[in-house]
């Protein structure tokens, strides 16, 4: 807008630039131009003046570079101050010459031709060509600043627009955080519901236990109290010790004869180291017996016939040679063909030995002994033992 202005003055100015002095007529044509022009001049300056005080104030809310901003604008409005001044002080003289001019040719035409020429439009056309040329270059010195205002213009509106642009930004970020307090407000709320749920929960056992504990206490006391009854009974009662002969005590101190009969049972080692034993069949390898009361362990099948009815103890040692060993002890009836499983020893490729020890109801004829369920061959000193324990 201030270009645009601009331009309608410099060409006023241009269309107003005076012809040399000796052409007298031209002065009133020129006079004309200007009083024509003088409306639409005094209107642009008005206009200036507008744009100036608008754009200063747009200025001082923007924020940075604006000293120098407002003293461009200042040039600017000095600029058409001298303009408008210039202006009107030249339309105004030229209209008093033309009237000086008009009376003095009623006074007489022929004192004009003896008279030189006056030297006062001379000087006034002078005057206004150097203020023309001064307004030019003010005019020019204008058109830099306002360049250099419109530059400044265009950065500040591009830091506004990024200004803006982090704010909106910014306004984003603030909702999107308002929103994750308010989820986590909404949260915390929940479970502060549940927290007193479960304090409330709480607070109702503690009260249930606080008045079972009153309970508990009553019962204490009246059971404190039929002690102490019973107590004062007890203190009346007189006490009287039977008097017992002494020839009567020799029967409790008479020794009883117990059975010396040993239990029924066995004890067999493995004789030397790789005593080897196949998958499917009886070990048999526990050759060298330590014991064998009533000989009803046979070392060459590896089975232990039970003598009689009863509760025995039987336990299992074995340390492999390599590989792995999985040894089941069973019990067989005599007539039947299939094994009941008692329990099993078991040692793997990271074990050296294992053992085991079950308690067992045995009855009369029926065979205990040891089956393999893999190849493989124990050391020296594995054991297995079985003997009665009532």
């Amino acid at each position: 807008m201030l270009d645009t202005l601009l331009y309608h003055i410099f060409e006023i100015f241009i269309s107003t630039q005076m012809r040399p002095v000796w052409q007298v007529d031209t002065v009133s044509t020129q006079l004309k131009h200007l009083e024509a022009h003088k409306d639409h001049l005094i209107s642009l300056v008005d206009q200036i003046d507008i744009v100036i005080h608008d754009t200063k104030v747009w200025i001082d809310g923007g924020g940075n570079k604006t000293s120098s901003f407002i003293e461009m604008c200042s040039l600017i409005e000095c600029t058409f101050r001298d303009v408008s001044t210039k202006c009107l002080e030249f339309y105004r003289d030229q209209q008093h010459d033309t009237a000086a001019s008009e009376d003095g040719k009623a006074c007489g035409q022929q004192n004009l031709a003896e008279t030189e020429p006056e030297q006062q439009p001379c000087s006034k056309m002078a005057d206004l060509d150097l203020n023309i040329e001064f307004l030019q270059t003010r005019l020019m010195e204008t058109n830099d600043a306002i360049k250099d205002v419109t530059e400044f213009a265009s950065t500040v509106k591009t830091d506004v627009e990024i200004l803006s642009l982090e704010m909106k930004s910014t306004d984003t970020k603030l909702h999107f955080f308002v929103d994750e307090l308010k989820s986590d407000s909404e949260n915390i709320n929940k479970k502060l519901l549940t927290l007193e749920d479960q304090f409330g929960l709480i607070y109702q056992l503690f009260s249930k236990k606080m008045i079972h504990m009153e309970q508990l206490r009553n019962i204490l006391n009246v059971n404190k109290l039929a002690r102490e009854e019973q107590f004062k009974r007890v203190e009346k009662i007189e006490l009287k010790s039977p008097e017992i002969p002494v020839h009567g005590m020799i029967k409790y101190f008479t020794p009883t004869n117990l059975p010396s009969k040993r239990p029924e049972g066995f004890t067999a080692l493995v004789s030397s180291n790789g005593s080897e034993f196949k998958l499917g069949e009886t070990v048999h390898c526990f050759t060298q017996v330590r014991l064998n009361h009533g000989n009803h362990f046979d070392p060459s099948t590896g089975k232990f016939t039970v003598p009689s009815n009863g509760v025995y103890l039987i336990s299992v040692c074995v340390e492999k040679c390599s590989g792995q060993v999985m040894l089941h002890l069973v019990k067989q009836q005599p007539i039947k063909s299939s094994c009941n499983v008692i329990n099993q020893v078991v040692v793997n490729d990271k074990e050296t030995n294992a053992c085991l020890v079950a308690v067992e109801e045995l009855l009369k004829d029926e065979e205990l002994m040891i089956r393999s369920y893999n190849q493989g061959s124990l050391r020296r000193f594995s054991s297995f033992s079985c003997f009665r324990i009532f």
